[in-house]
């Protein structure tokens, strides 16, 4: 009788399937959640019916262009867990995994991501699957460099190039050069970021790859932007926001928000640094990206408290500290404990020594990162403003002397105008909160500026000619 149950369960399950398979729209039409609700309920009846294989070609179908584009990340992880438990072919457990870890990097849990990939790549090993491995290679590389682990991140890279070149996939190859051009850049290698963000954009031209199109130009525009050159940054921001409209990637335009803000910042137009954090703040909470939210929140808290707006700065930074991801928190830290000094709360100090912290342990991994030098050395002037001693102090310099030595070391590790201006920015934050002294460190950080020297490799065509196909 138990049998005669289950099979009719199981029966009723398959029919229930095919009847929402029936009525799926064409895939022109799949514009909203909404349009994917034949599948979502058909790969429930799939599951419950044991249609495994049919259960996740249905998830694949719907996933990367569609509900992850869409942010639906949590809704993607519950299907991924479900699937996971009766999957054992170990090519789909692998993608699986792969995919899994994706919505766990999304929504900003970078280790547990990694450690997914990382069982997903040994899966693929195991099976020869060259294709999978280089875009596990990929994945890592990013957990990796979020997570400071700068070495492991270059590794991962140069192994995901390297197959994707035997194999002959130049989408994937386009990709690790920019990934390449993100690493090289985090290290203050502009000359050779630069190259790499070259390369994988001509790439992506010569194959209409909008998706590395993006990629790419976001990267020229970061090295734009350090190097000082800012209207020139946001004209290429702007090209990629044209060319990811066509594609729909929230999580793109997510980010070229937050840069045109950083840019317009940098130019001191901070109403329309605030505009552009505000939208790329909206865009993070509907995708649910915690990592994004956070980084939003940091520097919309930036731009409010340069306009005077501390309490508004203050609710910010308090709200963006709360997410624990290493290569946001340091900044999130330091600026709220400059908005605390606006405030003049005594618990600034405190801030800074825990923004010193976490600098330092990013630190730890990657001594040759020039950001979180930057604002160890910026967190180490906040702290010291921050106490008594500065208050009653003659000799301010000697206060500042392990703030100055910080600040040398990051001016060796990149000294580009456009990086060093934005140091500045922060000290200037700092001074507008009524703080005397800083003069030293001002006099540091401007001669740097006056001592770039671009390298060789720095020289870059106009943005317009980066606009065309004849990259």
């Amino acid at each position: 009788m138990n049998n005669v149950s289950s099979y009719t369960c199981r029966s009723l399950e398959l029919r229930a399937a095919q009847y929402y398979a029936s009525i799926r729209k064409p895939k022109d039409e799949w514009k909203t959640i909404d349009d994917l609700t034949p599948q979502l309920a058909e790969f429930e009846h799939r599951l419950c019916s044991q249609n495994i294989k049919e259960a996740f070609e249905i998830l694949e179908s719907v996933d990367r262009n569609y509900l992850s584009t869409w942010g639906y990340y949590e809704r993607l992880a519950q299907m991924r867990q479900q699937l996971q438990k009766y999957l054992i072919d170990p090519g789909q457990r692998s993608m699986n995994l792969s995919n899994l870890g994706f919505v766990h990097y999304a929504m900003g849990h970078i280790e547990h991501a990694s450690q997914l990939y990382t069982q997903a790549l040994s899966i693929a090993q195991g099976i020869n699957v060259p294709y999978l491995e280089a875009h596990l290679h990929n994945s890592l590389g990013k957990t990796y460099q979020i997570l400071g682990q700068i070495k492991l991140a270059m590794l991962s890279y140069k192994k995901s190039l390297a197959i994707s070149r035997v194999i002959g996939d130049q989408q994937l190859e386009s990709s690790q050069y920019g990934n390449l051009g993100s690493v090289n850049f985090t290290l203050g290698k502009i000359g050779e970021a630069t190259k790499f963000y070259r390369y994988g954009l001509a790439i992506a031209r010569e194959m209409e790859d909008s998706g590395n199109t993006v990629l790419n130009l976001h990267g020229l525009g970061l090295i734009y932007q350090a190097l000082g050159q800012f209207e020139e940054a946001i004209e290429l921001y702007e090209e990629a926001m044209k060319i990811n409209q066509k594609i729909g990637n929230r999580r793109s335009e997510c980010i070229l928000h937050n840069c045109i803000g950083i840019a317009h910042q940098s130019l001191g137009d901070f109403r329309q640094a605030i505009r552009c954090h505000e939208v790329s703040l909206e865009i993070a909470r509907g995708i649910h990206e915690e990592r994004a939210v956070s980084y939003a929140l940091t520097m919309l808290g930036r731009a409010l408290l340069s306009i005077g707006a501390i309490s508004e700065a203050f609710s910010c930074c308090t709200a963006a500290i709360v997410s624990d991801i290493p290569d946001i928190q340091y900044n999130a830290t330091l600026v709220l404990g400059i908005t605390m000094l606006h405030q003049s709360d005594p618990n600034a100090k405190n801030v800074f020594a825990e923004a010193i912290t976490q600098s330092k342990s990013l630190l730890s991994n990657a001594v040759t990162l020039y950001r979180p030098r930057y604002s160890l050395a910026t967190a180490l002037a906040g702290f010291v403003v921050a106490t008594e001693k500065w208050k009653t102090q003659c000799n301010r310099h000697e206060l500042l002397i392990p703030s100055l030595k910080e600040y040398r070391k990051a001016i060796k590790m990149c000294s580009a105008p456009g990086v060093v201006k934005d140091v500045i920015c922060d000290l200037e934050l700092i001074r507008a909160a009524g703080i005397d002294g800083l003069e030293p460190a001002f006099v540091l950080l401007e001669q740097a500026i006056a001592d770039w020297q671009p390298l060789p490799g720095d020289a870059l065509p106009s943005p317009t000619s980066l606009q065309e196909n004849t990259v």
